[in-house]
């Protein structure tokens, strides 16, 4: 009798507590966020968001800490991404400048070349809000959003696009709506 108490009271208290964090997976991610660029909605394929212009594509994979794009100049001039004039709005409102992926601690502060993409070629970049970095024991990338996402979450990143000598910027909005 107390070995049937005993499974009882252990599946009670497995039942009630609180459950783990759902781990991010950038497919479920793609199914539960949208993606417009400058408006216009980018088409979801797997894991990948992608939008085509005439003088460039962008394919994103959106993860919970960070961006992963890469951008291809569909133009017979130097295409230039620059990461210092770029940013992020978070979806708390709050607005943090970008890095790449090439940055670590010791550089987070430092100046960023622009990132060159020649005629008819691709540029792998990840995107990452400078204000996620911190430190612990190693370079940590805290989370941009909660997930599972139980709240219309909007998300921004700004890119700083230079063509021609034209610097325009070209905006990436999630939007993320519970399932």
């Amino acid at each position: 009798m107390r070995i049937v108490m005993a499974l009882t009271l252990a599946v009670v208290v497995v039942a009630c507590a609180p459950r783990a964090t759902t781990p991010f997976d950038p497919v479920e991610g793609a199914q539960a966020f949208s993606l417009l660029v400058d408006g216009v909605p980018a088409v979801r394929a797997g894991e990948a968001h992608g939008v085509r212009t005439d003088d460039y594509s962008i394919d994103a994979v959106l993860e919970q800490d960070r961006i992963l794009i890469d951008v291809t100049n569909h133009t017979d001039a130097m295409l230039r991404l620059h990461p210092d004039q770029s940013s992020f709005v978070l979806p708390d409102g709050s607005t943090s400048p970008l890095v790449t992926g090439a940055t670590s601690w010791d550089t987070r502060d430092a100046p960023q070349p622009a990132i060159e993409i020649p005629a008819d070629l691709t540029a792998s970049v990840i995107l990452i809000p400078r204000d996620s970095l911190a430190w612990n024991d190693g370079l940590v990338i805290e989370p941009m959003f909660a997930w599972p996402v139980t709240d219309v979450t909007t998300l921004r990143a700004v890119l700083a696009m230079e063509l021609r000598g034209e610097l325009t910027e070209v905006t990436l909005i999630f939007t993320g709506r519970p399932r």
